[in-house]
């Protein structure tokens, strides 16, 4: 399993176009881009970065468990941190969101 960060979002998933389903279905599409007023004829072009992340990032304990509290968190002053492979071993279903960058501190 691999993990890809698109815009904000740390995906795991078999390969890429999965990653980027996933990212379109979490984001509502393409919805947060802003072309302005276009003028016929006019033309933009769109570009999505998508990064695999390599293998010592995803062994790295920098994702929190969460944004605002669970089941491992819960009563407790501090949240607990776990790699992005911790997280697959934990999941079933893939493609899969696995944090966010906000989360990422």
């Amino acid at each position: 399993m691999n993990v890809y960060k698109i815009d904000n979002l740390y995906i795991a998933a078999k390969n890429a176009d999965d990653a980027l389903g996933c990212y379109l279905e979490e984001t509502d599409g393409m919805s947060d881009i802003f072309l302005g007023k276009m003028e016929e004829g006019d033309e933009h072009e769109v570009t999505i970065s998508i990064k695999r992340l390599a293998s010592q990032d995803i062994s790295n304990k920098i994702a929190p468990c969460c944004l605002y509290g669970c089941d491992d968190c819960e009563g407790k002053d501090y949240y607990y941190y776990y790699s992005y492979q911790e997280l697959i071993d934990r999941t079933k279903e893939f493609p899969r969101v696995l944090a966010w960058d906000e989360w990422n501190l």
